[in-house]
């Protein structure tokens, strides 16, 4: 499966300028470009479209109701989903990412529509992905207990893509927020990334002031030192 995408916005344009850039190497196209509705499309070369005004509108219109899909199955579906503790999308753009993408590769992407199979389908992509031998094994046995309480498949997803997996807990952060501030923004975390993920022992945000106010060595630090070569930073 390919890796989660997600776009806080859940802009249709700005995902979908995504799926041909990463299928196809085609870069968006200025505002001044564009043509009408989705005629541009053809002008990029974009495999979907051949020419055609029309069939770029179909294509258009397969796109504007696949959006409105989604709300329509997912509402009907999750329950369900949450009750089997299947992995849900993280918010609408990073399914959508992931069905357009994996529509367009098929031979008549058009007659792809969004069903409930396609969050089951999800689930089970999503879950080999995270079973993946990953980078972050050796940091997580680390931290485990000592530092953080989740799960290795959360923290792996977290770390890599500094993000929780839809539907999961925050990874409860155990020790003091100066050694989380010290750890997560060596990762590239920014703040709002880290509350997004991270939960304080006592459940206050972390904060811009939790950074160490001295050059003092923490025993994170030697943690960082024993990890950084192996997390490909």
């Amino acid at each position: 499966m390919d890796e989660p995408y997600s776009n806080s916005d859940n802009d249709k344009k700005t995902v979908l300028d995504k799926v041909f850039e990463d299928l196809y190497g085609i870069k968006p196209l200025k505002e001044s470009e564009l043509q009408i509705g989705w005629e541009y499309l053809n002008s990029s070369g974009y495999v979907i479209a051949s020419g055609h005004k029309e069939e770029n509108l179909q294509f258009g219109l397969w796109y504007d109701k696949q959006w409105e899909r989604y709300d329509q199955v997912k509402d009907s579906f999750e329950s369900y989903l949450k009750a089997r503790g299947y992995i849900l999308p993280a918010d609408k753009s990073n399914f959508m990412y992931w069905f357009f993408k994996r529509a367009l590769r098929l031979d008549n992407p058009l007659n792809e529509i969004i069903q409930q199979s396609h969050f089951l389908l999800y689930h089970e992509e999503r879950l080999k992905l995270m079973n993946k031998p990953s980078k972050w094994e050796g940091l997580f046995n680390e931290l485990s207990n000592r530092y953080i309480e989740t799960t290795p498949e959360i923290f792996n997803d977290v770390m890599e893509y500094k993000r929780l997996p839809g539907g999961e807990p925050k990874i409860l952060w155990l020790k003091y927020k100066v050694d989380a501030m010290v750890l997560l923004e060596y990762y590239n975390f920014t703040i709002s990334e880290i509350n997004d993920c991270y939960q304080s022992k006592n459940g206050v945000e972390f904060a811009a002031n939790n950074r160490p106010t001295s050059n003092r060595k923490r025993p994170i630090h030697k943690i960082i030192e024993k990890f950084n070569s192996s997390s490909d930073n």
